[in-house]
């Protein structure tokens, strides 16, 4: 005997589609392939066209982001040689291309590498694209380059960018004329800064310094220099109103955490604006970091919109993971592919020296520190973020850097430790000997403007707001 029951279902189901309900007639036509009713081919073929329907009229509309939605939607139900549906994936695959191909012509390499890296969450086929990802990478590391002062490499990068534009482009033109004359300005600045070092000319040194970090401002031996040039300078001697402005100063005394001495704090009133939500700590001839100061940490895909505090060049989602932390531990969620200890988990409570697998980025997550909860995340493998970073510091109370076990930075020739803190809404420095921020000579605990460079005896380091 006929089933009247599904007979039924399948007209609402026409009437749906009719009506423009397409979830409505989904809804039905899934029912009834839990019920095994197999009449079903003609309503299937209606649905999977009004899918494209509605596709098109989204991609009509500038409506990008919801025609892909429909697209994996349609997916579920097409066969692989539908003819509407891979034309309209066509249409979707072109329109990425001619995107991700106008953010290189513009100059916006960063923004062409987070769309390319958006392919892997879209049902296409990504071959085509692969000299696009190349360039916006190639242009990537380049930037780089020349930003450290490789100006040699960073043009070889960038003859690999040129053929795949296959045209002239302004922005890459305009970009060629800056590297070049940027790299004669450090031909000539970082001369004269080896020359005036060699002699121990420390005012010229600093000068110098400063004109070949104008051009390359992450040049370690430039930094290193102006560090230096500052600590030789005799300005430390003389009096700290002569440089700070007696009129312009108040001292507080406070006490910080983690005993630290009492110690007299150096404040400009109205001077010190909220800090930023993360920064870039750099450390002169060494390492590099990003402090994250939220209690709550997103991790996910590199995108031109940034909307994750920690964004990776890798095969992740969007918001791919989010580490909470509470007043004892700190908690991992994520609903994606994410293994702890090689063990896949969705939630857990972390704990000092778990390694984490996002997809096909690792880190090592570790609370060096006994009595605070900054914590880690240690990079392994191939670089994965935008800049050249040893690892993420998710400062809680307190940061030290400093030559034993227990810092969240060790360097092996610091002589004293110098801590970075969150106090009352504002990022502060404590150290028990003196110290520069910027050209301002200062002791004990001083807020950090943004952004800053610190030197203190033996080592010295700048906070970049991001």
């Amino acid at each position: 005997m006929p089933d009247i029951a599904a007979w039924s279902m399948k007209q609402l189901a026409y009437e749906a589609l009719a009506n423009g309900e397409l979830d409505k007639a989904v809804q039905l036509y899934e029912d009834l392939i839990a019920r095994n009713y197999r009449k079903v081919w003609s309503l299937k073929n209606d649905i999977i066209k009004a899918f494209v329907r509605v596709g098109e009229r989204h991609l009509r509309n500038d409506q990008i982001s919801d025609a892909w939605a429909t697209l994996k939607r349609v997916l579920k139900f097409a066969a692989e040689d539908d003819h509407g549906v891979n034309q309209f994936r066509t249409n979707l695959s072109k329109l990425k291309y001619s995107e991700i191909r106008a953010m290189l012509e513009v100059g916006k390499p960063d923004s062409a590498h987070a769309a390319f890296l958006e392919l892997n969450e879209l049902p296409i086929d990504q071959e085509p694209f692969a000299p696009l990802g190349d360039a916006a990478r190639n242009w990537c590391h380049a930037i780089e380059k020349a930003d450290s002062g490789d100006f040699s490499n960073a043009r070889q990068l960038l003859e690999r960018v040129r053929p795949v534009l296959n045209q002239r482009s302004s922005a890459l033109d305009t970009f060629e004329v800056q590297l070049t004359q940027r790299a004669e300005q450090f031909d000539h600045a970082l001369a004269a800064l080896r020359q005036f070092l060699s002699i121990g000319s420390w005012n010229e040194v600093h000068t110098h310094a400063t004109a070949v970090l104008q051009v390359a401002k992450f040049h370690r031996e430039a930094q290193q220099a102006k560090s230096q040039a500052w600590e030789m300078l005799k300005l430390n001697a003389e009096p700290l109103e002569k440089h700070l402005g007696a009129t312009a100063l108040h001292v507080a005394v406070s006490t910080p955490k983690n005993s630290l001495e009492v110690t007299p704090q150096l404040v400009r009133p109205n001077e010190f604006r909220p800090p930023a939500k993360n920064y870039y700590l750099w450390i002169d001839g060494g390492s590099a970091f990003m402090i994250c100061t939220q209690p709550r940490v997103t991790l996910g895909m590199a995108t031109g919109g940034g909307t994750v505090d920690v964004p990776l060049f890798a095969d992740v989602s969007r918001v791919h993971a989010a580490l909470q932390r509470d007043s004892e531990c700190y908690l991992l969620e994520s609903g994606q592919s994410v293994r702890i200890n090689d063990e896949p988990l969705e939630k857990a409570v972390l704990q000092s020296g778990d390694t984490l697998l996002l997809s096909n980025c690792q880190m090592c997550f570790d609370i060096p520190a006994r009595g605070s909860l900054t914590a880690r995340l240690m990079l392994n493998g191939n670089r994965r973020l935008s800049m050249a970073i040893n690892g993420i510091i998710l400062l809680s109370d307190m940061l030290e850097i400093g030559n034993h076990t227990q810092c969240h930075v060790q360097l092996e020739h610091a002589t004293e430790s110098m801590f970075i803190t969150m106090r009352n809404g504002a990022l502060h420095v404590h150290s028990k000997g003196r110290y520069r921020i910027n050209d301002t000579l200062a002791q004990g605990v001083s807020a950090i403007h943004e952004p800053s460079h610190i030197t203190c005896q033996d080592f010295s380091f700048a906070l970049e707001p991001i």
